[in-house]
């Protein structure tokens, strides 16, 4: 048309991925997006679920929850004979968080999902967004420096380098409750009122 041909997006460039991430999101279902929120067992990682909770007031989601547990020292798979004994090893402890996230989101009927996986944290996390079709990775970090906070900043970074889908990273305050128990409460005892201070507590990160 007008005289020029054009050219179909090279296949694995970021055009052709965000191209192919708008299609699959389209065929989920238009009104719904579905939201990964990482949780690696810490309150932090469960503060985003106050953003969650608070996005679900005006727009109709769902929610996948995820766990990684990291590959095991090689100090510590000299205590196991199989990897599977040492997958049922670790797996309470991602499944403790994770039941306190979906409690939380199923008292706000919220759908949620949760499944735990293993292997390097940033990149199981992007590989689940693009295998789920998710619209949004939902993510919180640390204010205060310490080595867990540098740890987690650098999967936070990774993961919006590397991922397609675009990533809304959450402050987190600093707390001795879980966040998620907090939710919990909240629902039973009190109406969710809307934030408007909500969106002071977002990083907006370009995706690309």
């Amino acid at each position: 048309m007008y005289g020029h041909s054009l050219k179909s997006p090279t296949r694995g460039s970021p055009l052709a991925a965000a191209l192919m991430h708008s299609r699959a999101s389209a065929e989920a279902g238009a009104g719904h997006q579905t939201l990964l929120v990482p949780l690696d067992g810490s309150y932090t990682a469960e503060s985003a679920l106050v953003h969650v909770v608070k996005a679900a007031q005006s727009s109709k989601i769902k929610v996948l929850l995820l766990n990684v547990q990291a590959p095991a020292h090689p100090d510590e798979l000299e205590r196991f004979n199989f990897v599977t004994t040492m997958e049922e090893h670790l797996r309470p402890a991602g499944e403790q968080s994770m039941n306190r996230a979906k409690r939380a989101l199923d008292a706000y009927r919220i759908p949620a999902t949760a499944e735990i996986v293993f292997g390097d944290p940033a990149e199981e996390i992007v590989k689940y967004a693009e295998k789920r079709r998710c619209d949004k990775i939902v993510m919180a970090t640390r204010k205060r420096w310490s080595i867990d906070r540098l740890l987690h900043r650098s999967i936070i970074q990774r993961v919006t380098r590397d991922s397609n889908v675009p990533v809304t990273i959450v402050k987190s305050r600093a707390t001795h409750t879980s966040p998620a128990l907090c939710l919990y409460l909240d629902a039973l005892f009190a109406p969710v009122q809307a934030d408007e201070s909500a969106a002071d507590d977002l990083v907006p990160v370009a995706v690309g």
